[in-house]
């Protein structure tokens, strides 16, 4: 998230959607290199995110060369202080996105694997595995 966030006033120049995109792709870039660490190299969860949480919030510290950024987009800041139809647009967000993430675990074949891992790793591989992941 302080990746993001360092990102965030350096590209506002572009625009508000590429700066929003290049944010976005910072934070799926940390999270897949902290998934890579605990799926691939076997590091235990909580170690790697300790890690990439003290190492991000680092470099955006230098990133940010030490200073809170004042961020004037009028854009971005109705997105955090506006409302559609009395609802906050920040509410509206969530609600989307906890619809498409309760849509992709519920319906797709996709879904049911990420639960059925998380859950347990070595029974999601069963044969026997009643969710039908795999």
């Amino acid at each position: 998230m302080a990746l993001a966030a360092a990102f965030l006033p350096l590209y506002l120049g572009y625009g508000l959607v590429p700066a929003l995109v290049v944010s976005l792709l910072a934070g799926a870039v940390v999270g897949a290199v902290n998934g890579s660490l605990v799926s691939l190299v076997g590091l235990q969860p909580i170690v790697a995110t300790l890690a990439l949480f003290v190492g991000g919030r680092g470099l955006a510290l230098v990133m940010a060369d030490g200073q809170l950024k004042q961020i004037v987009n009028p854009d971005l800041l109705a997105l955090g202080t506006g409302s559609f139809l009395g609802v906050p647009l920040v509410v509206l967000v969530a609600g989307v996105l906890a619809a498409a993430v309760a849509f992709l675990v519920r319906r797709t074949t996709f879904g049911r694997q990420v639960v059925a891992i998380g859950g347990n790793r070595s029974a999601a591989r069963s044969p026997d595995c009643p969710s039908g992941a795999y």
